[in-house]
């Protein structure tokens, strides 16, 4: 057997080998998400089973300054982020180069934009009857409660929309599924410490994890 040809079959059997270490990994990532995932929610249900017990949910305290009649009902380390467009080139050329980066014939270029997650800032992420508050290094964010389109839980973070807001926001959680339960229900019950005849259904399904 020729060397060149030894040499050959000794690269292909690198990067097989390679590719299958890359899918296996990849396929542990998203199975450990999953698992993560499931906790989360079940975590999740659990707590809000419990807020459905008492009749609603248990005042936290915090250091921010609230408003007459707000009260706060979640507190924790966050970061926030905001989708960013980013530009991605490619390059169609026909022709050789006869040095780096200078080529002899005709080619073409395009480009397109894409939104990517980027994070922002690192604050607080305050929840209250009335707004959801990030109070950040570089400054505080507060979207009220009544503009808010909808919220929903990501793999380690919540994304909420709000009214004339293009874009919308991502604040990250260490579960994002209760946080998500706490939030809907600051904004869809008159007053989420005390229920009375009211009622709330939420579905903790679980999202995508992204291949």
């Amino acid at each position: 057997m020729q060397p060149a040809y030894v040499l050959l079959l000794s690269i292909v059997a690198i990067f097989v080998v390679l590719a299958v270490l890359k899918a296996n990994a990849v396929k542990s990532n998203r199975e450990e998400q999953r698992r993560k995932n499931e906790s989360n929610a079940a975590e999740a249900a659990h707590f809000f089973h419990n807020v459905q017990s008492r009749r609603g949910l248990e005042p936290v305290a915090t250091n921010l300054l609230l408003k007459a009649g707000e009260t706060a009902y979640h507190a924790e380390p966050s970061d926030l982020y905001e989708p960013r467009a980013v530009r991605v080139g490619t390059n169609n050329r026909v022709g050789f180069r006869v040095a780096r980066g200078v080529w002899v014939g005709t080619g073409t270029s395009q480009s397109e934009s894409t939104d990517v997650w980027k994070k922002i800032d690192s604050g607080l992420l305050v929840i209250t009857n009335r707004r959801i508050i990030f109070d950040g290094q570089m400054g505080t964010r507060s979207l009220e409660m009544s503009k808010i389109v909808s919220i929903s839980p990501q793999s380690d973070a919540i994304e909420v929309s709000v009214e004339n807001r293009q874009k919308s926001s991502g604040f990250s959680c260490a579960n994002p599924f209760k946080v998500w339960a706490i939030g809907n229900t600051c904004a869809r019950m008159p007053d989420p410490g005390k229920f009375g005849t009211d009622t709330i259904e939420l579905d903790f399904t679980l999202p995508p994890v992204a291949s």
